[in-house]
């Protein structure tokens, strides 16, 4: 005859405590999760905006695009950029169920004058020429040479303006592709043969010769 088995109180809390654990997924509930469909956006929507096209407000703030997977963290980028930009005093998102994902619906609230806006050269968008530039002076106290690459802004009068360094050299010789830059003159961009603001990368070479070489 077997007696009965007895448990004290730590062992039955033990035993409750493995009974509740959540159980392994299975093979097959693993390979109903790998087939569930991602979600894609089916549209995205601007509202809001009176000055500015759609299409302008898409491709110079927005990189999410249509068709492509939802990626919650990007759309926030992306209105983080809207958010950053002097054109627009609001923005804001949500999101709806369309029939094949999500659709996304930006809406703006524009300045009431807003600044001009920057283009990327390429398409209707002619690229600058260069008509006036200088050589960077050289350091006598620096030995390297080679390339700055710089990002700035080319204004619709054919200045330069918000200078940024995209690939360094060295700080000083960083300082003095700068300062050449922003005394070059551009004949400017061109969008339905009107003057317009653009973006561009460029290139400014750092060599040491006996023209250019001097202290600041």
């Amino acid at each position: 005859m077997f007696g009965r088995a007895y448990f004290s109180t730590p062992c039955i809390l033990l035993i409750a405590l493995l009974l509740a654990l959540p159980r392994p997924i299975e093979s097959s509930e693993k390979t109903r999760l790998a087939r569930e469909p991602i979600e894609k956006i089916e549209r995205i929507e601007i509202k809001g905006n009176r000055l500015i096209t759609d299409q302008e407000i898409k491709s110079l703030f927005i990189s999410s695009r249509e068709g492509e997977l939802f990626d919650y963290q990007r759309i926030l980028d992306d209105l983080k950029a809207l958010l950053r930009s002097p054109l627009f005093s609001s923005a804001s998102i949500e999101f709806q169920d369309g029939v094949n994902g999500k659709i996304v619906v930006f809406t703006v609230e524009e300045q009431s004058k807003p600044s001009e806006v920057v283009y990327e050269p390429g398409g209707d968008v002619k690229p600058p020429k260069l008509l006036f530039s200088v050589r960077p002076y050289y350091p006598k106290s620096k030995t390297k040479e080679g390339n700055v690459v710089l990002k700035a802004i080319i204004t619709s009068e054919g200045s330069i303006s918000d200078v940024v360094v995209l690939k360094s050299l060295d700080p000083e010789l960083d300082d003095s592709a700068i300062h050449a830059l922003r005394q070059w003159k551009f004949e400017p961009c061109k969008k339905d043969d009107t003057p317009v603001s653009c973006s561009v990368k460029v290139e400014v070479a750092i060599r040491p010769d006996k023209h250019t070489r001097r202290d600041f």
